[in-house]
C-alpha cells in the first residue's frame, strides 16, 4: 500500500495528455525512489564510482532470449555493437566519465577487457552464469528468477542505470526500457539513448500497452 494517487496507474487523463512514458516514468520513479532498498542501491553506486560522475548506462540481455522460440525477434549481439553506440553518443554529446554494464551474460562482462583502454567500465559482481540456462526456458517460467536476490540485482541495475546519463540498449529487452523511463524520471527531461534493434514504442514491447500510436510521448 502506499499514498500515490492510483489515477497515475491506470488509464487516465495524466496518461492521455502525456503520454504513455511519461506516466509509466513517473510511476515508476514514485515506487523506486521511495523504495526500502533504495539506500543499498545508492551504496552500489557509490562503490563503483557512479555517484557523482558523468555516466552512460549499457544493457545487454543475453541469456533465454537468444534461443526464445517464442519471442524471436529478439537478437543477441555482442558487446562491440554497443560500443559502437557509446562512440557515436560520445562524438554527439561529449565524455562520459564511466561505463556502467548491466547484463546477464559473464561473456560480455570478460570482453570488456578489449576496451579497457577506451572506456572505464564498472559492473555488478554477482553470479551471471545462473542466467545461462541455455535451454528454451525463459524468466517468466523460471520459479527461481523469483528470488529475492535476483529481484535485488535486476532492481540494482536499472537503478544504477537510471542515474546515468545516456543509455544504449536492446528495447526488445523490458529492463532496457524501464531503464529509460527511469532515467527520463530522474533526470526531469529526455536523455540521449541508442537502441541496438527495435524503438521504444514497437509494437513488440511498449507498443503494445498503447491505446493509439500517438501515446509514446
Amino acid at each position: 500500500h502506499n499514498t500515490f494517487n492510483p489515477v497515475h496507474f491506470n488509464v487516465s487523463k495524466y496518461r492521455t495528455k502525456h503520454g504513455f512514458l511519461w506516466y509509466h516514468a513517473q510511476a515508476l520513479y514514485f515506487l523506486l525512489k521511495n523504495s526500502r532498498v533504495a539506500a543499498e542501491h545508492n551504496k552500489l553506486r557509490d562503490r563503483l564510482g557512479l555517484t557523482g560522475s558523468r555516466c552512460l548506462a549499457i544493457h545487454i540481455r543475453h541469456g533465454d532470449s537468444c534461443h526464445d522460440e517464442f519471442q524471436n525477434h529478439r537478437i543477441c549481439l555482442p558487446l562491440l555493437s554497443y560500443i559502437k553506440a557509446a562512440r557515436r553518443l560520445e562524438r554527439r554529446y561529449g565524455r562520459f566519465d564511466k561505463i556502467f554494464l548491466a547484463t546477464d551474460d559473464q561473456h560480455v562482462v570478460a570482453a570488456t577487457k578489449n576496451f579497457a583502454n577506451e572506456f572505464d567500465i564498472v559492473f555488478q559482481d554477482i553470479d551471471r552464469g545462473f542466467y545461462d540456462s541455455n535451454d528454451h526456458n525463459g524468466v517468466d517460467v523460471r520459479p527461481d528468477f523469483n528470488e529475492v536476490s535476483r529481484i535485488r540485482e535486476i532492481t540494482s541495475d536499472i537503478w544504477a542505470m537510471g542515474h546515468c546519463h545516456a543509455l544504449v540498449g536492446s528495447f526488445a529487452s523490458s529492463v532496457a526500457w524501464v531503464a529509460y523511463e527511469f532515467m527520463v524520471a530522474h533526470h526531469g527531461m529526455f536523455m540521449p539513448f541508442e537502441s541496438v534493434d527495435m524503438a521504444y514504442g514497437h509494437s513488440k514491447n511498449v507498443g503494445r500497452f498503447f491505446e493509439n500510436a500517438d501515446e509514446v510521448s
